[in-house]
């Protein structure tokens, strides 16, 4: 996760693999990757990204 809004995954080397990225307002999502993913891997990646967010959020009562 990089921002609220935008999660990554890179190689080893530091290089961008995968940018997923939240549209704001007008809500959707825009993927950008720099490898041949398949769409499960990607979904997946997403769900869990958005679960450990979720996850690590502070519960107000």
């Amino acid at each position: 996760m990089q921002n609220s809004r935008t999660y990554g995954l890179l190689s080893m080397n530091g290089k961008k693999l995968v940018q997923i990225e939240h549209q704001g307002v007008t809500g959707g999502w825009q993927v950008e990757t720099w490898k041949d993913f398949a769409p499960p891997f990607l979904c997946g990646l997403f769900v869990f990204c958005h679960y450990l967010e979720r996850e690590n959020e502070l519960m107000i009562v």
